[in-house]
């Protein structure tokens, strides 16, 4: 997974091949804003995924709770029809 800032008010995140894990804590680590109200985006970035289970889909869930949370909006880009299908039934 590579991060990288993008300004203050933004957050790239390369998703890994298999997004396989539950563990959202590193991309919410990396898109913490330092300031309330600063970093305003998390970009996702799904071009490289080629495999996901449902504890990924679980990631994604919770990273989006507590993106907005923190009033951050999260986006997505490079996303396959499949996973699309998949991101709409998941919310």
């Amino acid at each position: 997974m590579n991060t990288e800032r993008l300004g203050d008010t933004a957050c790239l995140i390369e998703l890994p091949l298999e997004l396989t894990n539950l563990d959202e804590g590193p991309f919410l680590e990396v898109c913490a804003p330092d300031l309330p109200g600063k970093t305003r985006y998390m970009i996702l970035d799904f071009s490289a995924v080629q495999k996901m289970n449902g504890l990924g889909a679980s990631m994604l869930v919770k990273l989006n709770v507590r993106s907005r949370k923190r009033g951050q909006r999260l986006l997505a880009f490079g996303v396959s029809a499949h996973y699309r299908d998949v991101l709409n039934v998941i919310g």
